[in-house]
């Protein structure tokens, strides 16, 4: 795992995922089409925007899954990267809960999206 660049997904995250290198925003409720934001898959996307080589686009034209390619990045095992990138049945366009996500993760290994629904 990443820590570091799972930490700076983090921190972007707390901050309120402000404007920074092609990334503008935060909003997961669909995965599928590039958002407000600039990306689609918004962690998955921003992860690839600053660290994917020409950027959140030339990993959309250049692999088969952006869920992959952010994975690898951030040294995410296939399950980690499948609950952290595709969140289901939660406010996917919370900042602070996708934040605890993030932090738990580098704390346990594990994504859980439930048990960091409210601030501890």
């Amino acid at each position: 795992m990443n820590v570091e660049r799972l930490t700076e997904i983090a921190e972007w995250l707390e901050a309120g995922a402000p404007a920074r290198n092609g990334v503008g925003g935060f909003d997961m409720s669909d995965f599928s089409q590039p958002a407000e934001c600039g990306t689609a898959f918004c962690i998955a996307g921003a992860v690839l925007q600053w660290h994917y080589p020409g950027g959140f686009e030339a990993a959309d034209e250049g692999v088969e899954s952006l869920g992959t390619a952010a994975g690898a990045i951030l040294g995410l095992s296939y399950r980690q990267r499948t609950d952290l990138f595709f969140p289901s049945l939660f406010d996917t366009t919370d900042t602070e809960h996708a934040a605890r996500v993030v932090r738990h993760l580098i704390a346990t290994g594990e994504v859980d999206w439930n048990a960091t629904r409210e601030a501890a």
